[in-house]
């Protein structure tokens, strides 16, 4: 890639993962403040009828952020057509509903491809040009079971631990090219990825969990990450008070989190 001169100083925002759930409602938030967001997804309605609520310039990119194999030509398309993208945001997930041992190893793969491959994957084809045009922001959507883990999660909690891994040693490695990483660890956001959560055996879990349903909206989360990003966080955590605690026990109270939480009640 080379410099794109003529949109240097355009605030490009694309959001990948924005047909639903937080992704769209980072979209929304992102489309008052932005010059120009590009939204994909695999649901090309859905991008469109979301578009068609965005209060600023924006293009519609369908694309299935699992097939990392096509993840340069993406990226050469966006940085073409619409010039050096300024922040990258990355919310595409998926989670799990079953204990380890009893989860076929092809769905530990199918989440750990998705929640964590296809992320980093992406993020190896934009930053590059990001940093030979003076730099950028990466957000990325972990949760808090990046820094914990508990029942019946094990390969979700394994990608978003992944990812913090990951990029605090990318920032690390970039620190002096102003590129900022804000990793964001919600605790229950009211959306419905519980729908699309899998089962041990590959199944969709296909109804809406108890404590997703009491989580804060996507548009609170969505002020809360936008907000952090733009002001530089390395990272931000956020939800509801059992969430909250569960991070403050397991730092500085290691083994009685480790007691209550298997303790806690299969969900």
């Amino acid at each position: 890639m080379h410099k794109n001169t003529g949109l240097m100083n355009k605030k490009t925002v694309w959001i990948v993962g924005a047909s639903s759930g937080i992704g769209r409602a980072l979209a929304l938030e992102y489309s008052k403040s932005a010059d120009f967001v590009i939204l994909t997804a695999r649901r090309e309605k859905e991008l469109r009828d979301l578009a068609a609520n965005l209060s600023c310039a924006h293009a519609v990119l369908p694309a299935d952020i699992t097939q990392t194999e096509k993840h340069a030509e993406l990226a050469q398309h966006v940085w073409k057509q619409y010039g050096a993208v300024k922040t990258l945001v990355l919310t595409p997930g998926i989670s799990q509903r079953a204990n380890a041992l009893e989860t076929e190893l092809s769905v530990d793969q199918k989440i750990m491809h998705l929640n964590y491959f296809s992320l980093i994957s992406l993020t190896k084809e934009v930053v590059p040009a990001m940093i030979e045009n003076g730099g950028g922001g990466v957000v990325v959507l972990s949760s808090v079971m990046g820094k914990y883990s508990s029942k019946l999660r094990s390969a979700y909690s394994a990608s978003k631990h992944a990812l913090h891994g990951f990029y605090n040693a990318l920032r690390a490695e970039t620190a002096e090219k102003n590129m900022k990483y804000t990793l964001v660890c919600p605790g229950f956001v009211n959306t419905k990825i519980s729908y699309n959560t899998l089962k041990g055996n590959g199944e969709r879990f296909n109804q809406m969990a108890g404590a997703q349903s009491k989580g804060i909206s996507p548009e609170a989360a969505a002020k809360k990450i936008a907000s952090a990003a733009e002001s530089g966080k390395r990272e931000i955590a956020f939800g509801g008070v059992t969430e909250m605690m569960g991070l403050y026990l397991n730092r500085f109270f290691p083994g009685l989190f480790a007691r209550a939480i298997s303790r806690k009640n299969k969900t």
